[in-house]
């Protein structure tokens, strides 16, 4: 026969059992959300190491600040700042980098259609096509950072 106690006990063991399972989903998803910021940040450091030795520019990354000081001169967006921590008001560009500095407030002058026009053609600002490096691929520009791009990236968890 089921005494009161034992009514009690068999409860609080079934809470118990469903504190586990959610302690276990909110650990899971806890591990999936850092693997995933882990990943993010890999590949903006991967794409930064690999637009330094396409432009021919030395890598030399003695320690962490090293790193970072890199990844401040080469990240615009504010979401990818974010994740290593940098200053998101702050976009700095290396005065050796042939790339264009960060989108400013300035006012669009009447070229910027014929702009958006060869950046779709894929023309530089000359109007010509680029080269294409014994790598097999074009040479590549920055598009202008906005801040739509940021609010995107924000709604989609990118």
């Amino acid at each position: 026969m089921n005494s009161p106690l034992e009514k009690r006990l068999d409860k609080l063991r079934e809470q118990q059992t469903k504190i586990h399972e959610e302690i276990k989903k909110i650990e899971t998803e806890k591990k999936h959300e850092f693997r995933k910021i882990q990943k993010k940040k890999e590949a903006l450091i991967g794409a930064m190491l690999m637009e330094m030795m396409d432009k021919g520019h030395p890598i030399t990354i003695g320690s962490k600040s090293d790193l970072l000081a890199l990844l401040n001169g080469f990240l615009v967006r504010k979401i990818d700042r974010t994740l290593f921590g940098l200053d998101v008001e702050t976009v700095t560009t290396p005065a050796n980098d042939s790339s264009p500095p960060a989108k400013t407030d300035e006012p669009k002058t009447n070229s910027s259609s014929q702009d958006e026009i060869d950046l779709a053609e894929n023309k530089d600002s000359n109007g010509k096509t680029p080269e294409k490096e014994k790598t097999g691929r074009t040479s590549s520009k920055r598009l202008p950072v906005t801040k739509k791009q940021d609010e995107l990236a924000d709604q989609f968890n990118l």
